[in-house]
C-alpha cells in the first residue's frame, strides 16, 4: 500500500500536498493551536497588550479543556487521532496524540494511557 501511494506522490510532482494531508491530523492542529494560545498569553504582555493576554488565556483554558474532552475515547481509554465532520472520533491507534502530550496539554491521568 505504501509504495502505491508513493508512486502516486511522485507522479503528481507535488509531494508536499500529500504529506500535509497525511501528516497533519486534527489532534495535531488542535494541540499546536492550544500551545500557540499559551505562547500568546506570555508574549502579549511583553508587547504591552494585556487585553490580548487575558483573551488568549481565556481561550487557552477553553481550548485545552475541549481538546481533552472532544478527542477522548472513553471506551478505548485513549485520545483519538482526529474528529470527523459530524464530531465523531477517528479511533485509529496512532502516535499523533503524543504531540498534545509533549506539550503537556493532556490531563495527567489520561496522558499516561
Amino acid at each position: 500500500m505504501f509504495w502505491g501511494w508513493w508512486r502516486a506522490v511522485k507522479l503528481t510532482r507535488r509531494p508536499w500536498v500529500h504529506w500535509l494531508l497525511l501528516l497533519i491530523p486534527h489532534l495535531i492542529l488542535a494541540a499546536v493551536w492550544v500551545e500557540a494560545l499559551a505562547a500568546l498569553t506570555e508574549l502579549a504582555p511583553l508587547a504591552g497588550d494585556d487585553m490580548v493576554a487575558r483573551e488568549a488565556s481565556t481561550w487557552h483554558a477553553k481550548a485545552r479543556a475541549s481538546l481533552n474532552e472532544r478527542y477522548w475515547i472513553a471506551s478505548a481509554g485513549r485520545h483519538a487521532f482526529g474528529l470527523g465532520r459530524s464530531g465523531d472520533t477517528n479511533d485509529a491507534l496512532t502516535v499523533w496524540p503524543a504531540t498534545a502530550a509533549a506539550f503537556g496539554l493532556l490531563t495527567p491521568e489520561r496522558a499516561d494511557r
